[in-house]
């Protein structure tokens, strides 16, 4: 048991080694945009919360070191909670990936079967970037998914198996050049996904995702959260 125990603090402090040199790299964007860490005993105000299924629901963990918010799916085909920052289906809409934006996270998923455990952007069934895991996709590989108008959806498999420890995400777009617009999803530091295909024009709202796909719970334990607008002055 002592043995899982301190594999498992390695692998938190070499995530938080990780988060720590992206922070020192993006330190021009220190004092931009929105960051959480989730300490307290509630979430912002500027969160919006929703939840379908019995089981479901956010929650911080009180006796996780550094706060972490449990966005939990119930046990049902379709069971979801989602983090929304701003208001649900875009009533309130923060990033243009024409402008460009930053997102960070460190998450962990609870399962690599049967959940979506992603962060991104989205207006369900029209315009999406969002990356993380979803099994039905592509296998059980992590993967970056755009969708612009309701068009077909864009599935980029990275090739690196998803699993359930924490981990950095980050997920880029540029400001538009030529035309071409950009999406990257980075893994602990590593460019492992990339497409200019399907790249919404649209400005979205930022959201995490934890979406059961089996009549069995799922979660995603979200650690920090970071949202980087481009276009600030």
């Amino acid at each position: 048991m002592s043995g899982t125990i301190e594999q498992l603090i390695a692998r938190l402090g070499a995530a938080q080694k990780k988060l720590n040199a992206l922070e020192a790299q993006e330190r021009p964007l220190a004092l931009r945009g929105w960051r959480d860490d989730f300490l307290g005993d509630s979430i912002h105000e500027q969160y919006t919360a929703v939840s379908a299924g019995a089981g479901s629901g956010g929650a911080l963990q009180n006796n996780a070191h550094g706060g972490v918010y449990r966005l939990t799916a119930g046990a049902g085909v379709g069971f979801y909670h989602y983090l929304w920052l701003g208001n649900a289906a875009a009533g309130y809409a923060t990033l243009d990936a024409d402008e460009g934006w930053e997102m960070i996270t460190w998450m962990a998923i609870s399962h690599t079967t049967n959940m979506y455990g992603d962060f991104g952007v989205n207006v369900p069934g029209v315009d999406t970037i969002m990356a993380g895991f979803a099994s039905p996709d592509v296998a059980n590989n992590w993967r970056l998914v755009t969708r612009t108008a309701a068009g077909p959806v864009n599935i980029v498999d990275s090739g690196i198996a998803a699993d359930t420890d924490p981990h950095v995400h980050r997920l880029v777009t540029y400001p538009i050049t030529g035309g071409l617009r950009q999406a990257d999803y980075f893994l602990d530091g590593a460019l492992i996904a990339t497409t200019s295909v399907s790249v919404p024009i649209t400005v979205i709202t930022p959201i995490v995702r934890a979406y059961a796909i089996a009549v069995a719970a799922r979660y995603v334990d979200l650690d920090f959260w970071a949202v980087i607008p481009r276009n600030l002055a």
